[in-house]
Order: structure tokens, then C-alpha cells, then sequence
């Protein structure tokens, strides 16, 4: 049977729209697996920038966290009526009740009356604990000013060095009142400074039995 021009035509127009079909499905289909390749220089240069803002990143990590470290604790040495003497760390802005918490409170024979817990610690700071039948002429706050000053009276040993002790310091000593603290602070700037603890004999008003009662409590340095 022979077609007709029209029918012909027909059968054309089909081919074509499923050719067209079929090209457009292939195109589309090749075009999803198609990937856009990063030219090797410039691929080693994204790595390269990754890697350098991640050390960065890092660096500025652990330089903050240094930083933070260093600001944020203190070393205090607390010694005498304590129970547990020693060094501690404690955050900055602590106070003496913080560190005298940390060495296991107060003992009983602790001079409580003259203790001010409320004061503020710095670093490289030593307190040194009073005990009670300990004769004090100084506050507490000067006490511990005297502990921590740059050329110390009272070493971490919380021995009294009398080479460098001023008049107040001297006067916690058990039976040394101000008159005797003067003669010694006098004694040293005549003759220069102790060569031996024992020397505190040579100072008018110190006996041996006086030095006996302050001997376990005094040094040279």
C-alpha cells in the first residue's frame, strides 16, 4: 500500500521529534557527568592557602590559650599554722581564705585574730601563719607585705633574717619589744651585718636565755 504525500509527511515530522528526543536525553545525561577539573598549580595553591589559615588558626589558638594560662593563676607559699604547708596554684584575684583552704584550713594553735582572709593574693607571694602564743606587732597585711617584699626578711623557710629584718619585723619575735628591735637595727648599722645568728648576743638586752627563745626563729643570709 503506498502512502499518501500526507501521510509521508506525517512520518517524517515523527522521526524528527524522536530524534530530537533522543539527542537532548543524550546531551543532558552527558552533561551530568561531566566534572570541571582544577588545573594542578592552582589546585596546590587552594591546598597551600588552606594549610597556612590552619596553622594560623592554630598558632592564634594556643597563643591565646598561653596567654590565658599566664594571666589567669598565681604561685603562693603559705607556711606556719597551717596544715598542709606548702606551694599552690590558684586562680588570679584569690584570697588568703582560698590559699588557707587549699592547705587544709587553720590548726588550732593558729593566731586567728590577726588574719585577714579577705586580703587579695598576687603571685610569688608567702604568707607565713602566726601561732598564737606568738607575740605580733604588725598586722597581718604588713606581715605579709614584710614575706613578700624583693630582698625577704622572712624566707620561705619563715626563718627572720636579721641582716636585712626592719625594727617592726623584729618585734614579732617572742620577747623582743620595740627598744630591743631598735638596738639590733642600731647594732647592725654600726658593725655591719650578722655573721652568725648567735651574734644577737653582742646587742645589750639579749642574753642567752633571750636568744634561746628566738633562736629556732632567726637567721642569716
Amino acid at each position: 500500500m503506498e502512502l499518501t504525500k500526507k501521510q509521508k509527511i506525517s512520518l517524517l515530522a515523527i522521526a524528527v521529534i524522536i530524534f530530537t528526543y533522543i539527542s537532548v536525553r543524550e546531551v543532558m545525561y552527558l552533561r551530568s557527568k561531566t566534572y570541571i577539573l582544577t588545573a594542578p598549580s592552582e589546585m596546590n595553591h587552594s591546598v597551600e592557602s588552606v594549610e597556612m589559615e590552619h596553622n594560623q588558626n592554630e598558632d592564634s589558638f594556643f597563643n591565646k590559650e598561653d596567654a590565658i594560662s599566664e594571666s589567669t593563676y598565681i604561685m603562693v607559699h603559705i607556711e606556719g599554722e597551717v596544715n598542709k604547708p606548702g606551694v599552690y596554684e590558684l586562680a588570679e584575684g584569690s584570697r588568703v581564705v582560698d590559699v588557707v583552704d587549699k592547705a587544709g584550713g587553720l590548726t588550732s594553735s593558729a593566731n586567728r585574730r590577726i588574719i585577714n582572709k579577705a586580703q587579695k593574693l598576687t603571685d610569688e607571694m608567702f604568707i607565713l601563719i602566726p601561732h598564737i602564743d606568738e607575740e605580733v606587732h604588725i598586722s597581718f597585711a604588713e606581715r605579709v607585705d614584710h614575706s613578700s617584699s624583693g630582698e625577704l626578711s622572712t624566707p620561705n623557710d619563715g626563718m627572720i633574717n636579721i641582716n636585712t629584718a626592719d625594727v617592726k619585723l623584729l618585734e614579732t619575735l617572742p620577747g623582743i619589744g620595740p627598744v630591743l628591735a631598735q638596738r639590733i637595727v642600731d647594732y647592725r648599722n654600726q658593725h655591719g651585718k650578722f655573721n652568725h645568728a648567735d651574734d644577737l648576743m653582742n646587742v645589750a638586752g639579749i642574753g642567752e636565755g633571750r636568744y634561746k627563745d628566738i633562736s629556732d626563729q632567726v637567721t642569716v643570709r
